[in-house]
């Protein structure tokens, strides 16, 4: 879990994030809130977890649509409420998509996926680790 970690502070430690990547190739989780998600994301060295630019700050949105609700990750039990804060929102840059196509959970009503996402999760470049089945491998059963 990262929650506040800064952006400067991923800039002044790359290795940080080169190790949260190599973490990230077994079968785990990162949970990040706020700035932590771009500091992990658009360090360009070691980042890009889940798009291959980084993020652009969004904006609050006050309507929400819902997606992959059929996962753990998705599943919410009453209303979702964003609470603002440094980076209430997360944009992909013109001409970007994500590296799996089943990344965002919650993004503001009325818009693509990619614009003003707030709760998003994924494998590292879109691939499961230990699964042979390739980019956005979630099994159905």
């Amino acid at each position: 879990m990262s929650m506040h970690w800064g952006v400067k502070d991923a800039q002044q430690n790359p290795q940080v994030v080169a190790e949260m990547r190599e973490f990230l190739t077994h079968p785990t989780h990162l949970f990040a809130e706020c700035q932590a998600v771009n500091a992990f994301e658009n360090l360009a060295e070691h980042g890009h977890f889940l798009t291959p630019s980084g993020f652009l700050i969004g904006q609050q949105p006050d309507m929400y649509e819902y997606y992959e609700t059929d996962t753990p990750f998705g599943q919410i039990d009453g209303p979702f409420q964003s609470v603002g804060g440094s980076e209430p929102a997360y944009s992909l840059p013109e001409g970007d998509s994500y590296k799996g196509s089943d990344i965002v959970m919650i993004t503001e009503a009325g818009t693509p996926i990619g614009t003003n996402d707030v709760w998003m999760t994924g494998f590292v470049d879109g691939i499961c680790p230990g699964l042979v089945v390739g980019p956005g491998c979630r099994r159905r059963v």
